[in-house]
């Protein structure tokens, strides 16, 4: 996956490490981490985000198009799915954060995130 999808303002994106990508079998998974920024405290601050593309058919059950999530003070966790225009694929993305009040963090939003992935794998050749 092409990290400009997630983060389109490379001085953003230039924040976060890339996690080496998953296979597992035909599942892939692409994850973001934020580098410790000033005010993090290591082992309690984070955030990742995490794009996994699976085929539908293997897929445990439709998700369709929807957002999910949790939170609690500093911190929570949001998911968002969506399809491929032909159905074959799964897209989904997750962003999980705890973080102190004092480092900010652009935006994301999971739904569009997934929106965007799913275009770009309709929009191949």
């Amino acid at each position: 996956m092409n990290k400009s999808l997630a983060f389109p303002d490379p001085d953003e994106g230039g924040r976060y490490d890339e996690v080496p990508p998953s296979r597992e079998g035909v599942k892939r998974a692409y994850a973001y981490s934020l580098r410790m920024q000033p005010g993090m405290v290591l082992n309690r601050h984070f955030h990742l985000i995490t794009v996994t593309i699976l085929p539908l058919q293997i897929a445990k059950y439709d998700a369709g198009t929807g957002l999910t999530g949790t939170a609690g003070p500093n911190g929570g966790f949001v998911s968002a799915t969506a399809t491929t225009r032909d159905g074959a694929y799964e897209v989904a993305v997750s962003v999980g954060a705890s973080l102190p009040n004092a480092v900010s963090v652009r935006e994301l939003h999971p739904l569009e995130l997934a929106a965007k992935v799913a275009a770009a794998y309709d929009a191949r050749p």
